[in-house]
């Protein structure tokens, strides 16, 4: 859900280098942490999750503006750091055919990929106490929390407007050929905001319903994905350590 849709020349140049430093330093040290015979052993898998991701990422879901990630999901069937990497190509992919331009691929990596790697270790961390369906829905939750935090922290320290980051939102966005031709020309918060329309709310009541019917609808179908992963493969979602001390 956590994703800026800018085209290129939306962020200023300063900020896409160091978000493209941190993601490559952060893909170098991924790499360091993937086992050989762990990524011979998940990677086909992470593809598949990966093109699902990629489809999800990049499709609205009707008439609410908004799109699924999937990269909680990613980061338990994965691991976070073959998660990290599967984020990275995903982000590149969707910017070369037009969703996002290319320079904001570094900054979409560190926020989705921040849902990987925080979902993972929240999952693993409370999944000792309840249940896995459970566990999946509290990830995804905690995990959009931190993700759209920083995805809007990023927004106003870059001085970006509010409807370039907001997810395919028909009524907000313009072309990317006016978006372009009109980048320093950003209306008032309070008009941006005039322009925010769900259900029958508008402005800010708008996008609080729009970030929470997100998060809600990605942790139902993480934790719907992973009950049936528990169901036929349990072993990939807490181990064969945890499975053995369940049994």
């Amino acid at each position: 859900m956590s994703h800026l849709h800018l085209v290129d020349g939306a962020v200023p140049f300063l900020w896409w280098i160091l978000g493209y430093i941190l993601t490559i330093g952060i893909l170098m040290f991924a790499v360091t942490k993937i086992k050989k015979e762990e990524l011979s052993k998940k990677i086909p898998f992470v593809g598949v999750i990966s093109a699902l991701m990629l489809i999800t990422m990049s499709v609205p879901l009707g008439f609410l503006p908004f799109h699924l990630n999937l990269t909680v999901l990613v980061g338990i069937l994965g691991g976070p750091w073959i998660g990290f990497v599967a984020v990275f190509i995903v982000n590149l992919i969707l910017a070369m055919i037009g969703h996002g331009g290319i320079t904001v691929v570094g900054l979409n990596t560190l926020v989705i990929g921040t849902e990987v790697i925080a979902g993972y270790f929240i999952f693993k961390a409370i999944i000792k106490h309840i249940k896995p369906i459970t566990a999946a829905a509290v990830a995804v939750v905690i995990t959009l929390l931190i993700s759209t935090t920083l995805m809007a922290s990023i927004v106003m320290l870059t001085n970006t407007g509010l409807e370039y980051a907001l997810p395919h939102s028909e009524e907000v966005h313009e072309s990317e050929h006016d978006v372009h031709d009109e980048l320093h020309e950003h209306e008032e918060l309070e008009e941006q905001l005039a322009d925010i329309h769900i259900f029958v709310l508008s402005g800010w009541g708008a996008v609080i319903a729009i970030l929470l019917t997100g998060i809600v609808l990605e942790a139902l179908v993480t934790s719907l994905i992973i009950g049936f992963f528990m169901k036929v493969r349990p072993e990939m979602i807490i181990g064969n350590a945890e499975l053995r001390m369940q049994n």
